[in-house]
């Protein structure tokens, strides 16, 4: 694949990863509040915001690519808990979770993986020299040592014959005072954003309860999901944004974003909603219409 058509499906992999993987998206209160989600909001990205950051990658091949286990964390070694299957919906127990009325006529396989903790401490002259090679602002010092906890929701869904429903809640970081904001402002300072996106990263708490939807320009529909709004998106509308983008449109030939589809998406359609503190996403090959229907039977 060209690098223009890389950089562009790559673009589309980390919009999917935020939307489709709620596996790092989570939230329950009493002694599980800190997962519970307050509202579904979404981070508008414009033609105008990918074209910058794709003329930034193809002038700047040599700013800093991090690696997936950064030299600034020290991990204490914490196992992400295996997923099991589950008899009934109603085993589940780590917040309200009901199969839509829609769909009683078929038996679905569930399955749930708990929530846990990722602890680690952070090495903060290690992250500081990533930072000053990326041209951010370092973090204090005294940050060194600092013990973070992750906490990642748990997630439960069922898998019916031509659809998947799943949810799961919001994250929840653990750490001292002041080091998220500071980082946000670090970060805010990246030179492939563009004044849009930065804008409203800028005004994100970071300790906010709210889950952020990247809506590109042109891929997404809004739909009315009881008193919640809805978003669909579809690999139909996915082809309609990237043609609006010179740069991406001619580098992306069909069988890429097919296999985009087959890889990433596995469905046409998800149906991404919030749904008594908890976020829903519903896959599958169906219509708009359809998909809305079998969400609004979930009571």
């Amino acid at each position: 694949m060209k690098k223009k058509g890389f950089i562009a499906l790559g673009f589309a992999a980390v919009l999917a990863a935020v939307i489709f993987i709620p596996s790092v998206q989570a939230f329950a209160i009493s002694a599980l509040t800190i997962f519970r989600v307050a509202d579904l909001k979404t981070i508008q990205v414009t033609a105008s915001d990918i074209e910058e950051f794709i003329e930034f990658s193809k002038n700047n091949e040599d700013y800093p690519a991090y690696e997936t286990a950064p030299a600034f964390i020290k991990e204490e070694g914490t196992a992400e808990p295996e997923s099991v299957k589950l008899n009934a919906a109603s085993e589940f127990k780590e917040f309200s979770f009901n199969l839509p009325k829609e769909l009683d006529g078929e038996t679905p396989s569930i399955f749930a993986r708990e929530s846990y903790v990722i602890n680690f401490a952070l090495d903060a002259s290690s992250l500081n020299a990533q930072l000053s090679d990326a041209g951010l602002n370092p973090i204090q010092e005294n940050f060194d040592g600092a013990r973070i906890g992750v906490n990642i929701p748990p997630i439960v869904g069922a898998e019916y014959e031509d659809l998947i429903l799943l949810a799961t809640q919001g994250f929840y970081v653990d750490a001292p005072d002041g080091l998220l904001d500071e980082l946000k402002q670090s970060y805010l300072q990246l030179p492939f954003l563009s004044d849009n996106l930065r804008l409203q990263l800028a005004s994100i708490d970071p300790k906010s309860r709210d889950i952020y939807l990247p809506v590109l320009q042109g891929f997404g529909k809004e739909t009315e999901i009881g008193s919640t709004t809805g978003y669909i998106y579809t690999l139909g509308d996915l082809r309609l944004a990237a043609s609006e983008i010179s740069e991406i449109a001619p580098s992306i030939p069909p069988s890429d974003l097919q296999g985009f589809e087959d890889e990433v998406l596995g469905y046409q359609s998800v149906l991404v909603w919030i749904n008594d503190g908890a976020l829903y996403a519903l896959l599958g090959n169906q219509t708009d219409s359809e998909l809305s229907k079998i969400a609004r039977s979930i009571r």
